[in-house]
């Protein structure tokens, strides 16, 4: 039977696509077998609010200016008058515009109103030189509050500005959104300090923040934590084109307190923070201060996911045992990237919590953490502990800090010039571990770029590829400290040691290295190793060989130079 034309063209048509998807379905099917690297889930970040741009003459003209509701501007001796007028404004109207500079004392009553606008003029600010402690707003009275164009500035150096204080009680209700924009803090303030009730388990009970947003704001001089949300749900932080200069304490303090009732219910109810573009500098004479807490640090977070991007951190320092970090992540998720790491050192001889990288948990209910570290420069320069007339041998710092398992954990593309970087001494649960394309300088430094743990359940693959690492060190280490350099070490903790499961891979490729080494590998044990195409070149007296175990003989060919 002949078929029309038509047809037949109708019928090649249908093949072709038949074959098409045929080819399609193996190509893209998920038998993955043919790819070297196993793939590693992608955390997709989101914008977190939708933004539309604010007309600020329609802000300034939704309330009553303060002048024209008889506030005196320019005058220390109405603080206390002012004070009331801006407190019967808000509780009346929900809301003021601030149109110059006014001095508030006390008020006789409290803001009642739990929905607050505070709007101001160009160049418009609220002073206060009190005698006493000045507090706000109640955090368990507001519903929302918005304060935008406006400064605050406290003249007395002793007695504390609080904007929101939590007092004696806890956090027990819920929040719709915080917003602080375009706005300036100088002197002794705390923003917002609020702390969950512990006894209060998340999944019964509706409490905490919703949206908090601090952004485009200028922060200058205060010895106190600025913003302290602790032990509550948070669902999403935006912190983001801040200018902050001179702090003491944790400038950012989300934390969860270990070992409370429902830790692991707070944690999971906290799903997103995004901190960009900010500018942190700490001047040559502001330190931390002893016995002020356990952190100095910008930001500490504990939560699902955080993004932590473009942000410049200078200058943290302290001369007591610290735990001293730009940032302190413990999500679930982490992606830092495109930062500015410079001179954030505790000069302490014993300290232990000083780290380039730190984010240590989040292995919550059983699920492993992801970390991704690109595009970051980190420096410490020589001349930082001469200039603050510190010892050079304090300069050291530690690389990262893991403590809990980790489905993948990414360093790439990052530039590290630091005096003495202390690598890892103990091992972490890592299934994806790579170190690839990074620039390494040091003077000196001690310790293993990795050491990952082998179990039986737990088959490794590592990556240490296109690296370039320089350490200037001829001799022993100036701390004493014994234990050498080696690159990649691993640690057998199978149930029996004739198991036959070993890590998938280890891969080191088109890396040049000028270092005291005194092992490239150290006890490692993989189904494969592939060591090809790199320049090793041996510093000092120190080596002792490619590899320590006779697991993989080709490694001991392995062409090395001395110098």
């Amino acid at each position: 039977m002949k078929i029309a034309y038509p047809y037949r063209f109708l019928l090649i048509i249908g093949v072709l696509v038949i074959l098409s998807l045929i080819v399609m379905f193996y190509s893209n099917g998920e038998d993955k077998t043919s790819t070297d690297e196993p793939e590693v889930p992608i955390v997709e970040v989101v914008p977190i609010i939708e933004k539309e741009p604010i007309n600020m003459v329609e802000e300034q003209s939704k309330y009553k200016k303060a002048s024209e509701l008889g506030m005196a501007k320019d005058n220390a001796d109405a603080g206390d008058s002012n004070a009331d007028i801006f407190t019967t404004a808000l509780n009346n109207n929900g809301g003021i515009t601030i149109d110059g500079s006014y001095y508030i004392g006390y008020a006789d009553e409290d803001v009642t109103n739990n929905q607050i606008e505070i709007i101001g003029m160009d160049g418009a600010e609220l002073i206060f030189d009190n005698e006493d402690i000045t507090v706000l707003f109640d955090p368990n009275e507001l519903k929302s509050l918005t304060i935008r164009n406006l400064g605050f500035v406290n003249l007395n150096i002793k007695k504390s500005l609080f904007i929101v204080h939590h007092g004696d009680e806890g956090k027990s209700t819920k929040t719709d959104k915080i917003i602080i924009e375009d706005s300036t803090f100088d002197g002794e303030i705390s923003l917002y300090r609020d702390r969950g009730v512990t006894s209060m388990n998340p999944n019964t009970v509706d409490f905490g923040i919703d949206t908090f947003v601090f952004n485009n704001n200028t922060v200058t001089n205060t010895t106190l934590s600025f913003i302290v949300l602790t032990d509550m749900p948070l669902r999403h932080v935006e912190i983001g084109h801040n200018d902050i200069r001179n702090f003491k304490y944790v400038f950012f303090n989300a934390s969860i307190t270990n070992g409370i009732q429902y830790e692991d219910e707070i944690f999971e109810s906290r799903d997103y923070m995004h901190v960009h573009h900010n500018t942190v500098i700490n001047d040559d004479d502001w330190w931390a201060q002893e016995g002020s807490g356990s952190y100095h640090a910008f930001v500490l977070v504990e939560n699902l996911e955080v993004l932590y991007e473009f942000n410049h951190v200078e200058g943290l320092k302290a001369d007591f045992d610290v735990s001293l970090y730009d940032a302190y992540l413990s999500s679930r998720f982490v992606t830092y990237t495109n930062n500015t790491w410079i001179n954030n050192v505790s000069f302490e001889k014993d300290k232990i919590y000083n780290n380039l990288i730190k984010s240590k948990g989040g292995n919550v209910n059983g699920v492993p953490v992801n970390r991704v570290y690109t595009n970051n420069t980190f420096i410490i320069e020589e001349s930082y502990a001469e200039r603050l007339g510190q010892s050079k041998e304090d300069l050291f710092v530690y690389f990262y800090d893991l403590t809990t398992s980790a489905d993948n954990y990414t360093i790439e593309n990052n530039i590290i010039d630091v005096y003495d970087l202390r690598f890892v001494k103990s091992s972490d649960l890592i299934s994806h571990f790579k170190f690839n394309n990074n620039v390494i300088k040091a003077k000196y430094a001690l310790g293993s770029l990795v050491i990952i743990r082998l179990t039986d359940d737990d088959l490794p693959t590592i990556q240490v590829n296109n690296n370039t690492v320089e350490i200037e060190q001829t001799n022993d280490h100036p701390s004493g400290d014994d234990v050498g350099l080696r690159m990649i070490g691993m640690v057998d903790d199978r149930s029996t040691k004739t198991n036959t499961q070993k890590a998938e891979l280890i891969e080191m490729k088109g890396n040049t290295i000028v270092a005291p080494l005194t092992y490239l590998m150290y006890n490692t044990i993989a189904k494969k190793i592939e060591v090809d195409d790199n320049s090793i070149t041996v510093i000092g007296e120190r080596f002792v060989s490619m590899v320590n175990n006779d697991e993989h003989p080709q490694l001991l060919k392995i062409d090395i130079n001395k110098k």
